[in-house]
């Protein structure tokens, strides 16, 4: 009899704990931060940026974005294409994404492209 309580107590507390996690992780995310501010920024850091799309170059698999505010800050960003890419010089977009290094230049990789 006190297995069964204790299991389901167990069975609650786990569904609870859950339910608890899948909120908080829902309203979780990345701080917008300035352009400028990404080059002194640590590898691996995810971002939010917003700007507008001042160059786009790539191939049938991925896009490289150039990404500039009002001054003159620009970053790049590479972007993996998917069914639903649609982007075109000029459009403003927010895009999520991780800090990496190459070639001693900073940019991020996208995880998640939206045009505002």
């Amino acid at each position: 009899m006190k297995e069964k309580i204790l299991l389901n107590i167990a069975l609650v507390c786990s569904v609870t704990g859950l339910i608890v996690l899948f909120f908080i992780s829902d309203n979780l995310s990345a701080g917008n931060v300035n352009l400028n501010e990404v080059s002194g920024m640590d590898e691996g850091k995810d971002v939010k940026i917003t700007g507008k799309v001042e160059r786009l170059s790539g191939n049938e698999k991925v896009l490289f974005l150039e990404i500039g505010q009002e001054k003159i800050e620009t970053v790049s960003v590479l972007l993996f294409k998917g069914a639903d890419t649609a982007l075109k010089e000029g459009d403003y977009v927010e895009i999520e994404g991780e800090i990496t290094e190459s070639n001693g230049e900073k940019e991020v990789i996208a995880n998640k492209v939206r045009i505002i």
